[in-house]
């Protein structure tokens, strides 16, 4: 139970499938966000843009109207941060801290172009307080939020390797891909080979070999540093 209740009556969210991102549901649920929490403003940022650090406290709830966020947190076994997720437009890029009264546990930094709502944490639980339906829907975002975590854990344990790197691509490739005449998927890839490796749980030299398995079958084009092309029935 949230700490503002819930509503009588259910509000519909688009749940995303793992490995998918739906732009129809994105745009569904950001209209929602942006009637039930008064229109705020779109903020821009570039690349870069830091949102939080792990171990702060958070102030506001961001939801991504546009653009890619990547989370990070620190490890004492490298000497950098570790990459462990990706957020799309539609996703509330860190939904618990601000609810359980307890610092970030990640860092949040805009990987691409992006624009967010950032909401004032104190607004959220004031407008969930007053209005039933606005706690109801931060309740099935989170629960959305939740559904799809599990899911896309259960499918890295399932997926063959080479599979599960054409999820991945694929998945960035449905927000950040175009389809080329032949029927191909071109993907501008904003992420780094190391970080899609922590994100699909591979070590650095698992990732070079199925990343070249699938060079050698057809199935992946190196089009230039960041520009994937994939195979359409890949």
């Amino acid at each position: 139970m949230l700490a503002f209740g819930s509503a009588p009556e259910p509000v519909a969210y688009p749940l995303y499938a793992p490995f998918q991102w739906n732009k129809a549901a994105a745009r569904e649920t950001i209209r929602i966000w942006a009637e039930a929490f008064g229109h705020p403003k779109r903020e821009a940022l570039v690349p870069g843009t830091s949102l939080f650090r792990e171990g702060t406290p958070p102030k506001d709830v961001f939801l991504l109207v546009d653009g890619m966020v990547l989370l990070t947190c620190t490890s004492p076994s490298i000497d950098r941060e570790c990459t462990l997720a990706v957020r799309f437009p539609g996703q509330l890029v860190e939904p618990c801290a601000h609810l359980l009264g307890v610092p970030y546990s990640v860092s949040a930094a805009v990987l691409t172009n992006s624009q967010i709502f950032r909401i004032p944490a104190v607004t959220v639980r004031k407008v969930g307080g007053e209005n039933p339906q606005a706690a109801a829907l931060f309740e099935r975002s989170l629960a959305a939020d939740l559904y799809d975590a599990f899911g896309f854990i259960t499918q890295l344990k399932e997926s063959a390797p080479a599979d599960r790197l054409i999820r991945f691509v694929r998945l960035v490739g449905s927000f950040m891909g175009s389809e080329s005449p032949s029927g191909k998927l071109r993907v501008s890839m904003p992420l780094r080979d190391h970080q899609i490796a922590e994100i699909l749980g591979f070590s650095p030299r698992q990732f070079k070999r199925v990343k070249r398995q699938l060079q050698n079958q057809g199935s992946l084009q190196l089009l230039g540093a960041r520009l994937w092309s994939l195979r359409h029935h890949s």
